[in-house]
């Protein structure tokens, strides 16, 4: 069922993707480069920061990731969707406005109710505050790509994203620490230059679209399936990357320390996330497209391609975090205490790479399927009925600390893992049933 046809294919279609996933990481990345430059403090309190916007922000972003499945899919079935481009566009921007409106209602809370250090609270504050209000523009910029990603036209919005990698940096280190006659913000210049950059990314993706694709009339209907479509998926990454960012949070009730080493880790795993995350993505688009022909034969083998790719990303990353740990950490910092701390980290972070990468996998072929409720409840049990409350026991109770709550994250993946994959063997197996009830 693998077929090299289909694997060069495959990689054609998630290379362009994996560029502009592995740049969003890199600008996020950037940030805590100049942060790691200018204190430890700045690294740990856009952590905390970053852990309290995480679940809204990439919920919402979420909200887009069912598009390029459904417009593959129309695709398949030789249905237009060049009219919907007004509709996505709409879709985006309200999407990122109800993220930024949640963060502005729960924010105020979180930190006094975990008992953040409180030599962290206000810059964790003050970044919060401005960051927020870049929602509406990454979200409408991840709408836009994945209408062109559905139509597999992967190159404008992935090689923006590489663009603004590098202006990310410059930009961050002259708001930061100024540049000629202008002195610099200090730590705020970070919450400025992510605001800044997420605003350019959207209006230089927008201003090129317009020149190539017409605007049209509002299509509500869509409006709301898109809505009711991508809703679980949303929820299901709430939850999900909830569970890494309240790690994060707690990590800076520990001490500054381990929360810069959590957030230097998150960010550097995040990275390399992105591989298998980009790959289920075009997983997505291929098994979409294959979905609407009804062909069972090409959705198995581009699922199954698809997979091989992951296995051979998860070995090659095992290798990277089992064998250069502390050189990966000192790239961000030299603080001897954060570097052991990470490094025993990322001994756990290599264990659980092959059932992270899976997941993550499974459920993009599964957007492809149009099947997205059952994995919200998959996730969310996983998470929060086993993992969870087994990383807080041995944090808390048995004196782990923060290696404990990445233990219990583990154990949530795994058990996410192996749902996945015997709903979608299911799934599998009753495809003439799915083809019956989706595919007219």
């Amino acid at each position: 069922m693998v077929s090299k046809d289909i694997i060069y294919k495959f990689l054609k279609l998630s290379f362009p993707i994996l560029l502009g996933f592995v740049g969003q990481q890199f600008i996020v990345f950037g940030d805590l480069l100049i942060a790691g430059r200018y204190s430890t403090q700045a690294v740990a309190s856009i952590g905390v920061a970053s852990n309290v916007l995480n679940p809204f922000m990439f919920s919402v972003l979420a909200l887009a990731m069912g598009i390029s499945p459904v417009i593959a899919f129309n695709r398949g079935k030789r249905v237009s969707s060049e009219g919907l481009l007004s509709t996505i566009l709409l879709y985006g921007l309200l999407a990122g406005f109800i993220g930024t409106v949640f963060v502005i209602g729960f924010s105020e809370y979180i930190l006094p109710f975990f008992k953040i250090k409180e030599s962290l609270i206000k810059p964790t504050k003050d970044y919060i505050e401005i960051v927020v209000w870049s929602f509406p523009f990454i979200t409408a910029f991840n709408t836009l790509k994945e209408f062109l990603q559905g139509e597999e036209k992967v190159i404008l919005a992935n090689l923006i994203t590489v663009i603004a990698v590098f202006f990310n940096i410059f930009l961050n280190y002259i708001l930061v620490f100024g540049f000629w006659n202008y002195p610099g913000m200090g730590e705020i210049g970070l919450a400025w230059a992510s605001f800044l950059i997420r605003l350019l990314l959207f209006l230089s993706l927008l201003s090129v679209i317009i020149l190539r694709h017409r605007l049209t009339s509002l299509d509500y209907k869509v409006l709301k399936d898109l809505f009711q479509f991508n809703i679980p998926l949303a929820l299901s990454t709430f939850f999900e990357i909830f569970a890494f960012s309240l790690v994060g949070i707690l990590s800076g009730r520990l001490g500054v320390v381990q929360a810069a080493t959590n957030n230097i880790i998150l960010t550097i795993v995040s990275i390399s996330f992105m591989i298998p995350m980009s790959l289920g993505s075009a997983a997505a688009v291929k098994v979409g497209n294959a979905f609407g022909r009804q062909d069972k034969k090409d959705l198995l083998s581009n699922s199954l391609s698809g997979y091989f790719l992951v296995l051979i990303v998860t070995f090659l990353v095992i290798t990277l975090y089992l064998v250069l740990p502390g050189t990966l950490i000192r790239i961000i910092s030299e603080d001897k205490s954060i570097i052991s701390l990470g490094v025993s980290l990322f001994a756990v972070v290599a264990i659980f790479q092959l059932v992270d990468n899976t997941q993550v996998y499974i459920l993009g072929v599964l957007r492809g399927l149009k099947l997205t409720k059952i994995p919200f409840f998959i996730v969310i049990s996983s998470y929060w009925l086993f993992g969870m409350p087994l990383g807080f026991w041995l944090c808390f109770y048995r004196g782990y600390d923060l290696l404990g709550l990445w233990i219990g994250l583990a154990v949530s993946l795994l058990i996410v893992c192996f749902g996945l994959l015997f709903y979608l063997r299911f799934k599998f197996q009753e495809l003439p049933k799915l083809f019956a009830q989706k595919g007219s």
